[in-house]
């Protein structure tokens, strides 16, 4: 979301897509919608206990960075079925209450599988999800 020209289309795509019957749920840091539709919802993974964070194994060097541990996506089924657009960011709180900042892509897909949705777009302006970070070339096809 850095160039100013992708937040357009990235905001009215989901819209669209929700306008024809998809059920949307957008995993995001910052992105706000409700400029393109009133029925988006802003989430934190906080709120419900959506995402329970663990502390990453780095924590110690990189602040509160953490992983997700679980997801209970329950209450955003009535919002999913009543055509909002949940729009969720990734941050989320381990069993003390202690909040983490978590992968937003990573917690798109555990949200995803939670949900047992059909599909998971990513978008990014990386070249690809790796499936070993340090290896460039184990792109996932």
């Amino acid at each position: 979301m850095k160039y100013e020209s992708l937040q357009a289309p990235v905001i009215t795509d989901p819209v669209l897509l929700s306008y024809v019957g998809l059920r949307i749920v957008l995993v995001h840091e910052v992105l706000s919608i409700n400029k393109a539709v009133t029925t988006a919802v802003g989430l934190s993974g906080i709120d419900g206990r959506l995402f329970t964070a663990r502390p990453s194994p780095n924590s110690a060097q990189l602040g509160f960075v953490g992983d997700i541990a679980s997801v209970d996506p329950n209450f955003l089924h009535p919002l999913i079925e009543n055509n909002h657009i949940p729009v969720i960011a990734s941050v989320a709180a381990d069993e003390e209450g202690q909040s983490y900042n978590n992968n937003a892509d990573t917690a798109a897909g555990e949200l995803s599988m939670a949900l047992e949705a059909e599909k998971l777009i990513l978008l990014t302006n990386v070249p690809g999800i790796l499936d070993d970070k340090d290896d460039l070339g184990s792109w996932l096809r």
